[in-house]
């Protein structure tokens, strides 16, 4: 019926997934809070803490990232990340 939010669609989730990558490449804590500041620049607008984790649930979910170990402060890319890659590779 329309009403709601348009679902976000995976050019978009890619990209959080491949800024969460970035920023959590070192291993250090509070990668989501980097997260939603990365964001925040790249997209011009406010992107809250909890707005970058429901994000990277989303991404996790549709297989861009990998499934985590709690307390780790890493992020492994997932299956799609790569197929995705390699198609905008090819265009």
């Amino acid at each position: 019926d329309g009403r709601g939010r348009p679902p976000l669609g995976d050019d978009f989730l890619f990209r959080v997934a491949r800024a969460y990558l970035l920023v959590t490449k070192d291993g250090t804590n509070g990668g989501r809070a980097r997260l939603a500041a990365d964001l925040s620049k790249r997209l011009d607008r406010d992107v809250s803490v909890e707005l970058a984790r429901s994000w990277t649930e989303k991404a996790r979910v549709r297989g861009f990232l990998a499934a985590t170990t709690p307390g780790r402060a890493a992020a492994i890319a997932g299956p799609r990340f790569e197929d995705f890659t390699k198609r905008k590779a090819t265009k």
